[in-house]
C-alpha cells in the first residue's frame, strides 16, 4: 500500500516538474522587463522565473527521494528469478553435442 502511495505521488512530481520546465520563462525573456514591463512584481523583484525554479528545485528533490524510496520498498519483495528462455534439456543436448564434435576433431 505504501508503494502505491508513493507511486502516485511519484507521477504527479513529474508531471508537475514537467509542466513547470514548460512554463519557465529563459534568461533571454527578461529582456522585455527592462522595458517597462512590470507584469511579475506580484512574485518580488526576480519575478515568477525564480520562484517557479524554487519550486521546481523542491519538486526535483522530492523526485529523488520518491525514487530511492520506491528501490528500498520493492528491494525487500520476495524475489522470484526469471525463468530461462533456454529449455535445460535442449541446452544439455546442445553442450553435450558440441562438446563431442570439438573432442571428434
Amino acid at each position: 500500500m505504501a508503494t502505491q502511495i508513493i507511486l502516485i505521488i511519484h507521477i504527479i512530481i513529474s508531471l508537475s516538474i514537467i509542466f513547470l520546465i514548460l512554463i519557465n520563462k529563459g534568461k533571454g525573456a527578461e529582456i522585455g522587463a527592462t522595458f517597462g514591463s512590470d507584469q511579475e512584481s506580484l512574485f518580488g523583484s526576480h519575478g515568477s522565473n525564480s520562484f517557479i525554479r524554487k519550486i521546481i528545485i523542491f519538486l526535483s528533490i522530492t523526485f529523488v527521494i520518491t525514487c530511492i524510496s520506491m528501490t528500498l520498498l520493492n528491494k525487500n519483495k520476495n524475489h522470484v528469478e526469471p525463468e530461462s528462455v533456454v529449455n535445460s534439456s535442449s541446452y544439455n543436448y546442445i553442450t553435450n553435442n558440441i562438446l563431442e564434435d570439438n573432442k571428434n576433431e
